[in-house]
């Protein structure tokens, strides 16, 4: 059987768990698949991985609240990220950061990422 998901990196399969549990209101399904996502994305070593996985843990944050903890799990996940696409000479990269860091509220990451990107 050769199906989309057999081509799709693992973390990328994971994000999808998380995104079907949100639209289902399964948030306890949501925030197990979550650190799975998080862990296939770091090892992945891709800057685009730790975006998306940082980009999910606000869509879970937005429905389960502040107190998860998913906020500060994003903004590590997307400095995390921001390292690896300044590594990579990634201006895509950086500049996807900045905007993490916008959506977060975090004007002065946001500000710095976007310096780096100015610098590259």
């Amino acid at each position: 059987m050769n199906s989309d998901l057999e081509h799709e990196p693992v973390w990328a399969q994971q994000i999808s768990l998380v995104d079907t549990a949100l639209a289902e209101n399964v948030w306890s399904r949501a925030f197990y698949a979550w650190p799975e996502a998080h862990n296939e994305a770091f090892r992945s070593g891709r800057w685009e991985a730790l975006v998306a996985v940082g980009d999910a843990a606000l869509r879970i944050d937005a429905v389960a609240g502040q107190a998860a903890g998913f906020r500060s799990d994003a903004r590590r996940v997307y400095l995390a990220a921001l390292v690896r696409a300044r590594a990579a000479n990634s201006l895509a990269g950086v500049r996807r950061t900045a905007e993490g860091f916008a959506k977060l509220g975090d004007q002065p990451l946001a500000d710095h990422a976007r310096r780096v990107a100015g610098n590259l």
